[in-house]
Order: C-alpha cells, then structure tokens, then sequence
C-alpha cells in the first residue's frame, strides 16, 4: 500500500465534487498528519453543505473523526456547531454519536470501488490496521438484493474535545440528564470519562437548582485536574468567584491554581453558548436517534 503524499491528499479533498467523493478521501490513507488548522475542514464542509444540509451530519462526523485534523477538533466542533448549517436534528445526533464508547461507522462496499484498501484507527488509538476491499461483486438485477446492503465496518477514533463538546451539548438541550452523563462516564477510560464529566461541568448552570451543587462538588473532587477546572467557573456562578478562588488556590494542579488570575479577565467563565435560534425547542422522541444507533453511510 502506497500511502499519498499530503500534496496529493490535498488535491484529492479539494477534487471532490460530491459529499461521497469526500467521504472516500476521509476514509482512504492520506499523507496528512495531526493538522491542528482547523480551518480546512471547515471550509471543505461549507463548500458541500452551504446550501445543500443533506447528510451534513455524515460529512461534519468523517472531519470531526479523521486523524489528520485531530489537533484541530476543539476548534473545528464547535465552528460548526456555530455555522448554522448544522440543524438541531443534526447536532443532536453528532453528539450521540460522540459519546459512543465504540463509534463505527457501516459503510457500502460500492463506495469503495475505486479504492483497494481502507485505512483506519484501532479502538485503542495504538496502532492502524488495514482493512482489505475488494471491488464489489455483480449483482444480477434480477436477484432481488440490494448492492447497500453489503456493508463494511470502519472504527472511528473520538478525540476528546469531541466528547466535551458532546456531554455540554446534550446537558444543555435537555436530551440527558446530568447523571446520564455521569453513568456514561463511568463506562469509558479514564480520559475520555474526564472530557464528560468536563463537559457536564461546561453546562452546570442548566442543571436543576436542587441537583447542581452535588454535579458541582462531583467535578471539584475529581481526580483529573481539567474537571476540576471546568467546575470552577460552575463554583463560582454558584456560590461567588470568592469562594471558586479560594477552592483553586488550594489545588494541587498549578493550572488550577492559576485560574483565579484569569477568572478576573472578561468572558472567562462562559464555557459555552447557547443555540441562537430554537433553543426553547426540543426535538420530538421520533426525532432523537436511538442511543446506540450507529452512523451509516448511504
């Protein structure tokens, strides 16, 4: 296998011509590696979905999950969820889907006829496997079977600002509760638990009075130094940024430490905005994808 120079990968995202070309390029080997300009997946999802919002899920979930731009996912997430061409459907299933403990993706063996192999992620992130494709069989148009239904299983990696992103999402829409959250947390390594449990932390402030000092000292007393953190500004919406200083000098994390000096500055306890349209709409339960519904590509 002959993997393309990122030269030759540049000019095959940009040759595209329809989201499925795309989605071959993000699937296939690419000579890129740990972009962190967020700026060119972007600029690639406006061009196919400006005016067109079909399958812009799809599309923002291959950016979002390819290796060559995992540097770049807390930027790219969250300018997407921003551009508005992204519906609240949408959204909310992108962030189901980034809260999967496995995401894999089922993708049509015809997609693939032009490319002999896929290149893809182990779940562990430790090491690349090769999956092998071969062209797709005829198939009599009298047989009755369906050429889609001949899928192939491609693992995804979520990178942990994806999971961050996720977890304040869903909290703030109201399509989980914190505790759900929490219950999902516990299921995942470590790291990944932390960037939920972050982003619960994120949207504390639309947790149920009665509920939200609990979340918050769950945050405050956990063991990774980013929890704690993102639940500072939660303390201090809380119960006043004299107290939340006070909680972070005392920190064993010198970057916990640090956050009272930049408490001080503006707009540094506003983790996260609200939707600008529709954000006193909920999607129906018909609208809401399954909780472990896998993303297909058709």
């Amino acid at each position: 296998m002959i993997v393309p120079s990122w030269q030759e990968t540049f000019l095959d995202l940009h040759a595209a011509q329809t989201p499925e070309e795309l989605w071959i390029v993000l699937l296939v080997p690419h000579g890129i590696r740990s972009s962190s300009a967020w700026e060119e997946p972007y600029l690639l999802f406006r061009h196919f979905h400006l005016e067109v919002p079909t399958d812009a899920a799809t599309t923002a979930l291959l950016l979002c999950t390819d290796y060559r731009w995992r540097k770049a996912t807390h930027h790219l997430i969250h300018e997407l969820a921003d551009s508005g061409l992204l519906d609240e459907h949408a959204l909310d299933q992108l962030a189901t889907w980034f809260l999967a403990a496995d995401l894999e993706l089922k993708v049509p063996r015809r997609l693939f006829a032009g490319a002999p192999v896929v290149f893809a992620s182990s779940r562990t992130d430790d090491a690349t496997r090769t999956v092998e494709l071969p062209r797709p069989e005829r198939v009599p148009a009298h047989s009755g079977r369906r050429r889609d239904a001949d899928l192939v299983d491609v693992p995804r990696s979520v990178w942990p600002p994806l999971r961050r992103w996720a977890a304040a999402h869903h909290l703030r829409y109201a399509t989980a509760s914190w505790s759900d959250l929490v219950a999902i947390a516990d299921e995942l390594p470590s790291r990944d638990a932390a960037m939920i449990l972050a982003g619960v932390m994120d949207a504390a402030d639309t947790i149920p009075e009665g509920e939200r000092g609990t979340a918050v000292d769950l945050g405050l007393t956990s063991g990774s130094g980013i929890v704690r953190l993102a639940a500072l500004p939660a303390l201090a919406a809380f119960e006043g940024l004299d107290a939340a200083s006070k909680r972070a000098a005392a920190d064993p994390s010198e970057k916990v430490r640090a956050w009272a000096e930049k408490a001080s500055r503006p707009n540094q306890l506003s983790p996260g905005k609200p939707r600008e349209s529709g954000a006193d709409q909920q999607p129906s339960d018909a609208e809401q994808p399954p909780p472990g519904d896998q993303p297909t590509l058709f």
